[in-house]
């Protein structure tokens, strides 16, 4: 079992259960009454039938949700779940994860229970905590320290492919000065390790692991806030199994914090990033992120290593912000030591122009490119391929028959190129998509919403086509409490044959003030197959009634 290097978290939590209680301060910046509950009400119920098909739903479900909170001194939040529905019925109360984090002062923060936070990025910040924790800002200064179960044990599971974990700890600190978007330097450290025993029987490729990572953050203003340089340095030392022999003539200062063994390994990370921004109207930001290949941080469930890579973003408003221009180009390596049988290099590339030239009209272009390229010995394992999508939305607004009217069109083109001499002539795929909507609203509170969709999908090995129109039609009654939407859409799609589908829906929505909001819905569909299919045609209704409350 792997040594325990670390303080009861119980000390912790008492602490914060001390200070939420006790503290006079909290108490006399607390709400009138220290004890108040507030949170929401939903009932609801569905319907469903269907003609030619056997039923896919459930003929009626309801569904009773209470969700109060009862929140003590403004600091303490109980968060409680009732539920009722017409499968199941429960409690959801806080304590299977309760979490408190009350403030003090505008400078004292304390965690106990389940919380998250943030250390920096190559250190922990993506980890659920079941611990305690408190984080001190006075004036400039910052101090933290985090400590708690990251991970819960869990045994393998085949019928899902999982093969188990361990439990896993962790404890975190930070020493600074200055926040993150000015003037900083910050000192980081995190601990993570296994319980060995916590796993019974484990697959040989599961090992109780133990990480101990150390950055240092730094920020400089170089020109006022024109232009700002930020980044993070960090070295990790990861042991791949804990149950590995240990390595002889480790310091013993060391011991104390990480045990070095024949399983073990160490490698850095680097983060940097330069901001020009000396007016609103342009900047430029360049980004680079080295991380090596063997960094690891158990404190991020999904931080790559083996990568370098570099950005460049540049900004740019004109004519009174009356024209935006934004892009952003990158490369990304890999097998920076060469450790894999290929480098694989990505280029990423985007850029976005808007037109605003008067509240009348307006036009949005979007372009981005992602390329992927490897340099197998072996052609066919090449990796070699381009995404490309561009979409161009014109919007434009006039007054048409009493009415306030806005059009918008849209037409979006994607594309994937597949340039290995295998994969590529099924892989590559092309998308094409043009929508148009006209909307009008009257004062009456009249509102005529037409839209009409096509989409053409092909592949090597079919094409798909889609057309839909639809109409929807608005009125509100008795100041607004009281609304109507009626809607009416076709669509057909060729594919083998020609399939279509006419739906239409009704819905209700009234709010009586303070007392909540009623919600009514039908909704109808019918199905019709191509005779040449063998698929038979059929129709589907269902309906909605909902009540929400909040308190």
């Amino acid at each position: 079992m792997t040594k325990a290097k670390h303080p009861p978290v119980l000390w912790t939590v008492a602490l914060v259960a001390v200070l939420c209680v006790c503290s006079p301060r909290a108490i006399a910046q607390g709400p009138t009454s220290p004890v108040h509950v507030e949170g929401t009400l939903n009932l609801s119920s569905d319907w469903y039938s269907s003609q030619g098909i056997d039923e896919r739903q459930p003929h009626s479900t309801y569904r009773a949700i209470l969700a109060p909170t009862i929140v003590l001194f403004d600091q303490i939040r109980l968060p409680f779940q009732l539920y009722v529905t017409s499968d199941d019925r429960g409690v959801v109360q806080p304590f299977n994860q309760f979490g408190v984090n009350p403030q003090f002062w505008g400078w004292i923060t304390l965690h106990a229970g389940y919380y998250s936070a943030r250390i920096s990025d190559l250190t922990i910040g993506d980890s659920r905590i079941l611990g305690g924790g408190v984080e001190l800002t006075p004036g400039p200064f910052k101090f933290s320290f985090l400590y708690g179960r990251i991970q819960q044990s869990a045994a393998a599971d085949s019928t899902s492919g999982f093969r188990g974990a361990y439990q896993r700890w962790a404890w975190a600190a930070k020493v600074g000065y200055g926040e993150e978007s000015s003037l900083h330097l910050h000192l980081n450290l995190m601990r993570a390790w296994d319980d060995s025993s916590s796993l019974k029987s484990p697959f040989p490729d599961i090992t109780p692991m133990e990480n101990l990572v150390a950055s240092l953050q730094l920020g400089i203003p170089i020109w006022g806030r024109a232009v700002f340089l930020s980044g993070e340095v960090a070295a990790a030392a990861l042991s791949n199994d804990t149950r590995s022999p240990v390595l002889d003539g480790a310091p013993s200062a060391l011991l104390n914090i990480f045990t070095p063994r024949q399983s073990s390994q160490v490698d850095g990370a680097a983060k940097a990033s330069l901001t020009i921004m000396p007016s609103p109207t342009w900047s430029l930001m360049f980004a680079g992120q080295w991380v090596g290949p063997g960094f690891v941080t158990l404190g991020y469930a999904q931080l790559p290593n083996d990568v370098l890579q570099g950005t460049v973003t540049p900004m740019v408003r004109l004519f009174n912000n009356a024209l935006l221009l934004r892009g952003s180009i990158g490369l990304q390596f890999n097998n920076l030591r060469s450790t894999r049988i290929a480098t694989t290099q990505r280029t990423i590339g985007s850029a976005t122009v808007s037109i605003q030239p008067s509240t009348d009209w307006g036009l949005d272009m979007q372009y981005s490119n992602y390329g992927m390229q490897s340099n197998p010995t072996n052609d066919t394992l090449r990796i070699d391929n381009i995404s490309q999508s561009l979409s161009i939305s014109p919007r434009y607004s006039f007054p048409a028959f009493g009415a306030s009217s806005t059009a918008v069109l849209s037409y979006s083109l994607q594309t994937f190129t597949d340039f290995n001499t295998v994969t590529g002539a099924l892989s590559n795929n092309r998308t094409n998509a043009g929508v148009g909507s006209w909307i009008m609203a009257w004062p009456s509170t009249l509102r005529l919403s037409t839209t009409a969709m096509y989409t053409i999908c092909s592949t090597a090995l079919i094409q798909t086509i889609v057309k839909t129109g639809s109409e929807t039609i608005g009125y509100s009654f008795f100041n607004n409490t009281l609304t109507a939407n009626l809607t009416g859409a076709y669509t057909i799609v060729v594919t083998n044959g020609d399939d279509g589908q006419f739906s239409a829906r009704i819905g209700f929505s009234y709010t009586p003030g303070k007392w909540g909001t009623f919600t009514l819905g039908f909704a109808t569909s019918q199905y019709i197959y191509d005779p040449n299919s063998g698929s038979s045609s059929y129709r589907e209704h269902t309906g909605n009634f909902q009540y929400s409350y909040a308190f």
